[in-house]
């Protein structure tokens, strides 16, 4: 026994020597190797404080930690950050970082990234940086020094913008935690994927469809590398209190052109699910709200993105007889009614309307009544718009809570309208009718 604790107690001793000597004795190297793999693959301007090894984060595994590491564009998109993390750990094999010639990485983890895409104009993407395999570098070996076996990735407390300006399509997502995993390697895989984001914000064409939304989405997708598709099919959406199921396919074309085909539809028919996209209403006491009334949100995206290109997509939401009140307020908002379809049938930016054929609502006995329809925004920008009631905002705060300290008073008074093509407007002749 004595012999076995002796020999046991020297294992350890060595294990923990070892531990704490490797990463001081391959620091140099590998530091070397992660410049010299970043300059070959990549045309843009990298940066990083420090890179560390560990054999205790991802043991048994040894860990590969780069601190402050921050992806700058040039040309078209200089000065414009890619990507910025405090930390970026690659677990890899321990013998491979011993030997140095190869290193397999089989995870990825970044804490609090900031990743910025953007599309210009004329298509060009901010994120094609690679270099082409006809580079010439320095080196007569240009194959790479990290071998990807990854199996997980995961990002957390990450923020991420997409900003297409060919499409005026904008994406905001803030304290977003991912996580991906799978055999990432192989050309056709099942990626098995949780993420969640504190605020998503989504606008196309000027026109919000999601703001500071709380996003929750657990999906299975099989990946078809040789294809570049992703297939999925999940019941576990939610956009703030609002559940969705979706389907379908996402396939990359190629570094600007998408194909896809999804579905989505909300299971639930509550008008409250409909009422948490809004923020003013969700973030105050939410839990605590009375409501009624029903609601369908259903639609899909359908064809091909590219800047020269939409796809098809039709959404349709509609309330009735909705109401809903705070416990602590003595008046409800009632007799909500509502109606909104979007649709575009081909694609052609032409083509897309947006409708809201009826909207009301009665906060105490004062009715409100509206409707909009907006249809060829690249051409004659048809609008057939009109708005009547009364809003006295004295009596705002009995029926929503207000931000602590606001006060409001005087009254709104709206009995207006607009029809025609707003072209006309700007050329000072043609239909356009206005009043009110």
């Amino acid at each position: 026994m004595k012999k076995i604790l002796k020999i046991s107690g020297i294992t350890l001793l060595v294990l923990i020597i070892l531990a704490i000597l490797i990463p001081i004795v391959f620091k140099k190297q590998i530091t070397n190797l992660v410049k010299k793999e970043i300059n070959n693959s990549i045309n843009a301007t990298v940066d990083f404080s420090d890179v560390s090894l560990s054999l205790f984060r991802h043991f048994p595994k040894v860990s590969i930690r780069i601190k402050n590491l921050s992806v700058i564009g040039k040309d078209e998109f200089a000065g414009d950050t890619l990507v910025y993390t405090e930390k970026a750990d690659a677990s890899a094999n321990l013998w491979s970082v011993i030997k140095g010639k190869e290193i397999k990485v089989f995870g990825l983890f970044l804490e609090s990234p900031y990743v910025q895409l953007l599309m210009n104009k004329e298509g060009k993407a901010n994120w094609d940086i690679a270099k082409a395999s006809t580079d010439t570098t320095t080196s007569t070996d240009t194959s790479s020094a990290f071998k990807m076996s990854l199996k997980i990735y995961q990002i957390n407390n990450g923020h991420i913008v997409y900003n297409d300006e060919s499409s005026n399509t904008y994406l905001d997502l803030k304290e977003v935690d991912h996580t991906g995993s799978g055999d990432l390697t192989d050309d056709i895989f099942t990626l098995k994927t949780n993420t969640t984001a504190g605020s998503a914000s989504f606008s196309q064409g000027g026109i919000p469809y999601l703001v500071n939304s709380k996003t929750v989405i657990q999906s299975d997708i099989k990946i078809d590398n040789t294809t570049q598709t992703y297939t999925f099919k999940t019941d576990d959406i939610s956009l703030n209190n609002l559940a969705l199921s979706a389907d379908g396919f996402f396939q990359l074309v190629n570094d600007s052109s998408y194909k896809m085909d999804i579905n989505f539809k909300s299971p639930s028919n509550d008008f409250k699910d409909i009422l948490s996209l809004i923020p003013a209403v969700y973030k105050n006491d939410f839990d605590k709200i009375k409501t009624s009334g029903s609601a369908v949100f259903n639609g899909f995206v359908k064809g091909t993105y590219s800047p020269q290109q939409m796809p098809a997509y039709d959404v349709k939401v509609e309330v009735k007889d909705g109401m809903f009140q705070y416990p602590d307020l003595p008046q409800p908002v009632k007799n909500i009614q509502f109606a909104l379809h979007a649709a575009n049938p081909d694609g052609e930016p032409d083509n897309a309307v947006i409708d809201i054929a009826k909207g009301h609502l009665e906060m105490g006995a004062e009715p409100f009544d509206f409707r909009f329809l907006f249809k060829n925004p690249e051409t004659i920008q048809y609008i057939d718009a009109a708005a009547k009631g009364k809003l006295e905002l004295s009596q705002l705060s009995q029926f929503i809570k207000l931000e602590e300290g606001t006060r409001l008073s005087g009254s709104v008074q709206a009995d207006a309208f607009a029809k025609g093509n707003m072209s006309a407007i700007a050329a000072q002749q043609g239909p356009f009718v206005a009043g009110g």
